[in-house]
C-alpha cells in the first residue's frame, strides 16, 4: 500500500481583474499532511489608470480637465499606473463529493506597490507634485475563495474571487514635495484622492493549475 502524500504541489499562472488588468504566479502546497489545510505564495502585477480624472488639478479644473486641455493642445495628456506585490494566503479545502471540483477558502497578507504617472507636452505630472511617478507601498489583508475544476489529469482550472484591503498609507514622489505626505498631514487627503491607489482591492482571475 503506498505511502499517503504529505502535500500536492501546485502551480498557477493566470489573468484577470486587480487594480486593473492583471497577471498572477503562485506556488501552493495544499492538503498538507493529509489535511484541508494549504498555503499559497504569489506575485501579480497590474496596469492601470494612475489619476482619479474627478479630482481637483488645481482650484480651476480637475485632473480630467487638465488631460482633456494638453490633449487640444497637441500634448499626450495621459496617465498610467502600475502595481507589483506579493501575496501569502493560508487556504483551507472543502469537500465536493462526486464533483471534480474542490472550493477553498482563504485568509492571508499583501504587499503592493503602486506607482506611475501623468504624461502632458513630452513632461510629467503626478497627482503629487507634477513631476516624476507617484508612488505608494502599501501592506495589507485580504480574503476570498477558490473554485478549481478538474480538466484532465493534473490540470486544473481555477476561479479566484476575493477583496483585499489596504490602509491608507504615505504616498511618495520625485517631484516636489519630494518627501512623502502621510495619513495626518494637512495635504493628505487631496493627493490620496487624486491618487487611485487601492484601498479596497476586487480580485478577480482565472488561472491555469497544475497540481502534483
Amino acid at each position: 500500500m503506498a505511502a499517503p502524500s504529505l502535500a500536492q504541489f501546485s502551480l498557477e499562472l493566470g489573468a484577470g481583474f486587480y487594480t486593473g488588468w492583471s497577471g498572477n504566479l503562485s506556488l501552493g502546497l495544499e492538503r498538507i499532511g493529509g489535511s484541508p489545510l494549504g498555503m499559497r505564495l504569489g506575485l501579480h502585477g497590474a496596469v492601470g489608470q494612475l489619476v482619479n480624472d474627478d479630482a481637483p488639478y488645481d482650484s480651476t479644473m480637475t485632473w480630467g480637465e487638465y488631460k482633456r486641455s494638453v490633449r487640444e493642445s497637441g500634448g499626450m495628456g495621459t496617465d498610467y499606473a502600475f502595481s507589483m506585490g506579493a501575496e501569502a494566503d493560508l487556504l483551507w479545502a472543502l469537500v465536493t463529493p462526486e464533483l471534480p471540483l474542490q472550493v477553498s477558502p482563504y485568509v492571508g497578507l499583501r504587499f503592493n506597490w503602486y506607482g506611475g504617472e501623468v504624461v502632458a507636452n513630452g513632461s510629467h505630472a503626478t497627482s503629487m507634485g507634477r513631476a516624476g511617478p507617484g508612488q505608494t507601498p502599501a501592506l495589507g489583508y485580504g480574503a476570498g475563495f477558490l473554485l478549481d475544476y478538474l480538466v484532465s489529469g493534473v490540470l486544473f482550472v481555477r476561479t479566484d474571487i476575493g477583496l483585499d484591503f489596504y490602509p491608507d498609507n504615505c504616498i511618495y514622489s520625485e517631484g516636489a514635495p519630494a518627501y512623502p505626505v502621510c495619513p495626518g498631514d494637512p495635504d493628505y487627503e487631496r493627493y490620496r484622492r487624486a491618487i487611485n491607489a487601492p484601498g479596497y482591492a476586487l480580485k478577480a482571475r482565472v488561472s491555469a493549475v497544475l497540481k502534483f
